[in-house]
């Protein structure tokens, strides 16, 4: 003989067990005990039986949702590789513009400067040479050169130095890089 609390216990013991913290229950035969949790075992073997299905296709739609994230992931990723991608070949675009414009402004000055120290070399040529001649010329043929010197009209010089204009400089002005700029300029990432 068991004794046990259907819906409370349920725990088979022994008759010298029925002196203890089982006193008050309830006995039944083994026999009922075991029809009554074989029942109840059927029971809960049907409902999860009936239930597996479910869980097994909630497992295939979550493989198959970790197999689009993975897709998605591989999607997004090649996007943003792209997309930086365009905006680099983009900024390299605009780089070697504004080097070229750069370059075309240093030949440009370089050229105006070349040409005004020939000008200036040549009348630092002409000076010294003027100079030279009229130091070297004795006493007794200074007053002849004074008298009878004819320079010739290529000889003559300005009375003032022409105003050459410095080298200008070239400067690269950058534009303030705003944080909602570079946000634009980046994308962001939709859910």
């Amino acid at each position: 003989m068991l004794k046990s609390a259907v819906g409370k216990c349920e725990i088979p013991v022994c008759e010298k067990c029925l002196v203890g913290e089982h006193h008050d229950h309830k006995t039944f035969s083994k026999e009922e005990l075991f029809l009554e949790k074989g029942k109840k075992l059927d029971e809960k073997y049907s409902f999860l039986q009936s239930e597996l299905p479910k869980y097994q296709a909630q497992m295939e739609q979550l493989k198959d949702g970790e197999k689009k994230l993975d897709k998605n992931r591989d999607i997004v990723e090649n996007e943003i590789t792209f997309h930086f991608n365009e905006v680099q070949r983009k900024l390299d675009i605009e780089k070697k513009r504004l080097m070229r414009i750069a370059h075309s402004h240093y030949q440009r000055e370089h050229c105006r400067l070349q040409s005004q120290k020939t000008r200036i070399s040549e009348y630092v040529n002409k000076t010294e040479s003027f100079i030279e001649l009229y130091e070297t010329k004795i006493p007794s043929e200074r007053y002849a050169f004074i008298l009878y010197a004819n320079p010739s009209p290529g000889f003559i010089l300005p009375k003032t130095l022409p105003q050459f204009t410095s080298p200008f400089t070239l400067t690269f002005n950058k534009r303030a890089f705003k944080e909602d700029t570079f946000k634009q300029i980046s994308g962001e990432i939709g859910v």
